[in-house]
This record gives C-alpha cells, structure tokens and sequence, in this order.
C-alpha cells in the first residue's frame, strides 16, 4: 500500500513564469514523486521559468540527502531557470543547494522575497 504524500501543490501559470507553492510536510520518500509532479508541470506548461514557494512547508533534506537530490534531477531542470522563495531560517541549506544546482549545470537562485523573485524571473530573457 503506497503511503499518500503529505504535501499539496497549487500552480499558477502566467506569461512570464509558471508559479508552485508548496504546502505541507515533504519528507525524504515524497521528494521524488513532488519532483516528478513539478516535472510534469513544467512539460505541460513548456515554461523555462519556474518560481517555487516553499515558504510553508515543513521539513526539508539535510545536506547529504540535498546533494544526492540535486546531482541525480531530470533533465527538464537542466533546460529552465528555477527560484525558491523560502524562509530565512533555512539560508544555509538553501545556499548549499543553490550551489550544488549550478556546479551541475541547473539554474537557481533562493530568494525570501516574492517579488526579488519574480523580478528575477522577469530580468531572464526567455
């Protein structure tokens, strides 16, 4: 019996960007399955900016488990520019993953502040 995920997606899609907030717990099981359903929405939505609020979700990986998640994403991460909007509580980890994205070739920033990140969005040519 496959445990159902404890966390809820809500997308928002516009012009510019395509916007995901996050809710909920996301735990080390779920993680794969929440990036498969971002991956099917980014497909769907042919969008090559993607906006990620995770400002309301508790948990978060610890630096091994972060490592090992970015190195081995999907492909479509490769080819988008991705922001996180989170909380400045979790700056370090955050930072951490942020630079493990770019050493393997994906494009993130983390931002706490939803408009920083949509006007980064914005700035990116398409």
């Amino acid at each position: 019996m496959q445990k159902k995920p404890t966390y809820n997606l809500e997308t928002f899609v516009n012009e510019d960007f395509v916007k995901i907030v996050i809710t909920g717990e996301v735990t080390k099981d779920d993680i794969y399955e929440l990036t498969n359903e971002v991956s099917e929405i980014v497909k769907l939505n042919n969008t090559k900016k993607l906006l990620c609020d995770i400002r309301a979700v508790k948990g978060r990986l610890g630096y091994t488990d972060t490592y090992l998640y970015i190195t081995n994403l999907s492909s479509v991460f490769y080819n988008i520019n991705i922001v996180f909007v989170d909380i400045p509580e979790n700056a370090k980890l955050q930072s951490f993953l942020q630079s493990v994205a770019r050493q393997t070739g994906i494009n993130v920033k983390w931002c706490t502040d939803p408009d920083d990140a949509i006007s980064w969005l914005k700035s990116l040519s398409s």
